[in-house]
């Protein structure tokens, strides 16, 4: 008969798995109007980029300036200016600067979209340029513009992501630009924008009706989420054991083993290497595994799943029991969103704090890796499951 183990290797709790948005306010829709343009909730703007928000005066009524998704977009301008004398032209561009909610993780890879249309500053956008010109990038702090802004008004930094969907014609419905960028570490602000130093790069008409030398375009729904590939690493079974791994949906990825997509979960029983194979958007990453068989002993282990830590001496602590002698490698508990609360070498006796504060009564995952110690079978074993605080 086959007894099966479980590994939840894509979500410790599936209820709750999503790849987190990293871009605070990428829909622009976090702030009330002030002004018809003004400023922007988690952004600030460069050479006046525009907030257009359908609540706001002047920008419900107009035709195309609706956002993407919503109710806020936001509108940038590129195009030049002449100064007098001379009347000789400058490049001018619009940018927006806005913050992550947390850095991106070095080495790690990231899908990052978001929308855009050619659009006006009259709403007329026929009478407009129009360019192929997007670009997203990453800084650590504002010092880099002033490091890059050369020639006044145009920030020139090397783009994460880029338009390569050719010339924005369509002036009724957004395009999605979407791309995979592999992290640094270092990157904690986002700069949307044209960088070319070209002062007129790909400017051009939407119309037979044009009459003005610039473009103006709209962003919207701008998403920046991270890969997940856990990392899954050889398993030794018993004879009799197989695998069932459940890959519980994290939004907008895709999981295959072998080439074989995982829809809810795939069980594992032959001897071999697996590949693991997950995509998200653009992103793509995969990991090999070996599942190898041995004979076992009938090896049984006991973790209470609910224990009280309010030192009083009884069940303060979380323990493990067997009918078989082994010893415990590491062990390490995690909250319902993931984080690890507990990590040890050689013991599994959690206290139910964290950082020295008691956490909350609920439900955590644990991982108990132990190494079994007898004639038969000393082999190497991961135990999880979930446990329960009650106060």
């Amino acid at each position: 008969m086959r007894k099966t183990k479980t590994l939840i290797i894509f979500c410790l709790f599936p209820f709750f798995c999503f790849a987190q948005n990293l871009m605070r306010n990428g829909n622009f829709e976090n702030d009330s109007c002030r002004i018809w343009q003004g400023r922007i909730d988690g952004w600030f703007q460069v050479n006046s980029a525009d907030y257009l928000h359908m609540s706001c005066q002047g920008v419900a009524n107009s035709t195309y300036k609706k956002p993407y998704d919503g109710r806020g977009c936001i509108g940038l301008y590129n195009g030049g200016f002449s100064v007098s004398p001379t009347n000789d032209t400058f490049p001018s561009r619009e940018y927006i600067i806005g913050e992550l909610t947390e850095p991106l993780i070095k080495g790690e890879k990231y899908n990052i979209s978001f929308w855009v249309k050619p659009s006006s500053v009259f709403d007329a956008p026929s009478e407009n340029m129009t360019t192929d010109s997007i670009s997203l990038a990453f800084i650590q702090d504002t010092s880099e513009l002033r490091l890059n802004t050369i020639p006044p008004w145009v920030i020139h930094l090397k783009p994460a992501i880029s338009n390569n969907n050719g010339i924005l014609m369509d002036i009724d419905n957004y395009t999605k630009i979407e791309g995979c960028y592999m992290a640094d570490g270092t990157e904690k602000l986002v700069v949307l924008g044209n960088f070319s130093l070209f002062p007129d790069v790909s400017l051009v008409p939407l119309s037979a009706n044009t009459i003005y030398n610039y473009s103006y375009l709209l962003i919207d729904k701008i998403e920046i989420r991270k890969l997940e590939l856990p990392l899954i690493t050889d398993t030794l079974l018993c004879k009799e054991e197989e695998i069932t791994i459940n890959a519980s949906n994290i939004e907008g990825h895709e999981y295959f083993i072998d080439g074989q997509e995982i829809i809810d979960s795939i069980i594992l029983f032959n001897e071999g290497t697996y590949n693991i194979t997950a995509t998200l958007g653009e992103c793509i990453a995969n990991n090999i595994f070996e599942i190898k068989k041995e004979e076992c002993t009938n090896c049984s282990f006991y973790i209470p799943n609910v224990f009280s830590p309010d030192e009083n001496g009884i069940n303060d602590h979380t323990m493990i029991a067997s009918n078989c002698q082994f010893d415990i490698i590491e062990s390490s508990i995690y909250d319902r969103w993931g984080n690890m609360v507990y990590e040890a070498k050689n013991n599994f006796s959690w206290d139910g704090k964290f950082r020295g504060e008691k956490l909350n009564s609920g439900t955590y995952v644990y991982l108990v890796k132990i190494k079994l110690n007898n004639s038969l079978d000393n082999s190497i074993k991961i135990i999880s499951g979930d446990i329960s605080i009650l106060e």
